[in-house]
């Protein structure tokens, strides 16, 4: 039985292997989505197993894509094969630097919803999370049990 929907039982997932990195998330989203769960993976292989295993049922997930060990695109490719993931329809985006044209093309035909440079510029960065997070929240998903049959 899938869980009831809320953002208390449905983190946002940030999959970052840099430190610095996920102490601006974590500042950012404090100040910007005080009411989410935030969960951080610095390894895909462990995101990987947290969903394979079912205790993990984020509301979106935030990938780096340039990750040591299985990078962000690796996961996502592992991620569309699995028949049962899939069916959960996560939200999957990008927040990377740089951005190369290449690694963008690949992107998109995994099936992600988004893929942003991440801005040096902290007040832009903070807009770009901002936007992603807040269309997410507001955005109607087949998995969320507080739809009408």
């Amino acid at each position: 039985m899938t869980q009831p929907f809320s953002f208390e039982t449905h983190p946002l997932v940030i999959l970052e292997d840099d430190e610095d990195d996920r102490h601006i998330y974590e500042s950012v989203l404090g100040e910007i989505a005080p009411h989410l769960q935030l969960r951080f993976f610095a390894k895909g292989e462990d995101l990987l197993i947290a969903l394979q295993s079912k205790s993990l049922q984020p509301f979106l997930i935030i990938s780096e894509v340039h990750l040591s060990g299985m990078t962000g695109m690796e996961l996502r490719r592992q991620l569309d094969k699995d028949e049962e993931i899939r069916t959960k329809a996560i939200p999957f985006v990008f927040f990377s630097y740089p951005i190369f044209k290449k690694e963008l093309e690949e992107a998109y035909h995994l099936t992600i919803q988004g893929f942003f440079e991440k801005s040096p510029n902290l007040d832009d960065f903070k807009r770009q999370l901002n936007s992603v997070v807040q269309y997410w929240a507001d955005c109607q998903h087949p998995n969320r049990s507080d739809i009408k049959p």
